[in-house]
């Protein structure tokens, strides 16, 4: 905007004659402006899929679903299933979290690892090959079933791809009366799903954190660590989450 002032008119008295001085004066503008464009990004972007078995249980690496049906399980069997999460180009960075579950497991589990259960060696003796780079933040018991929630030790970009085990073990361990015990009998079935959630990773210092947030929990302080102060609110970031389900 132009700032203009003017001059108030000024009148002379001469003889015999008027003499009128005045006029307008402008000061010196000038006007610069900036435009920024902001962008939103892709977000966060998943998927979860697994080799298709078929009824030899035998796995083709080529084609992926996100459920596969065993039928005739026999103690001992090795069963193909190698749950990987597949992070889409453009994704921003992101912390990635797992959860397993596996139907009565709470009951039948003792058949791996003696009573009373111990659950964690019975995820340790039911699932081959866990990739190493998922440690175990949490079990639950959901009734009868077994709740593993896994989290991943790096923040995921697009374009990886990250499975989470590769086969699971029926134990050579059950007999007769064990199946019949904990499944009902042969012609029985139970589930294990498998189910992976990614949160952005921008305003969290980890996964921990950042799930925390997810799930609309407060963490516990570390030792010598400070609970935020009364009113602050904790950043919630959107998520992505994708169920593979079936054993």
């Amino acid at each position: 905007m132009k700032l203009k002032r003017t001059l108030p008119l000024c009148l002379t008295l001469a003889a015999c004659a008027g003499l009128a001085i005045g006029g307008t004066m402008a000061y010196y503008t000038d006007r610069a402006e900036t435009k920024n464009t902001f962008t939103l990004s892709e977000g966060v972007n998943i998927l979860l899929d697994e080799a298709l078995v078929d009824e030899n249980f035998v796995a083709d690496e080529t084609q992926r679903v996100t459920a596969n049906t065993y039928n005739r399980i026999y103690p001992g069997a090795v069963l193909p299933k190698d749950p990987t999460v597949h992070v889409a180009e453009g994704t921003e960075p992101a912390f990635l979290r797992v959860k397993v579950t596996v139907q009565g497991a709470a009951e039948w589990l003792t058949v791996y690892t003696g009573d009373p259960v111990d659950l964690q060696a019975g995820f340790d003796k039911l699932f081959n090959d866990v990739n190493a780079d998922f440690t175990m933040d949490d079990i639950t018991v959901d009734g009868t079933d077994v709740v593993y929630t896994l989290l991943y030790g790096a923040e995921v970009t697009g374009g990886e791809d990250i499975t989470v085990f590769e086969s699971v073990n029926f134990s050579s361990a059950f007999t007769v009366e064990t199946l019949t015990q904990y499944f009902g009998g042969t012609g029985a079935s139970f589930n294990i799903d498998v189910v992976a959630e990614a949160v952005q990773s921008a305003t969290f210092e980890n996964a921990k954190a950042a799930f925390a947030a997810y799930d609309g929990v407060e963490l516990e302080p570390e030792e010598g660590e400070e609970l935020p102060e009364e009113g602050e609110e904790q950043p919630e970031e959107p998520g992505d989450e994708q169920p593979n389900e079936g054993i």
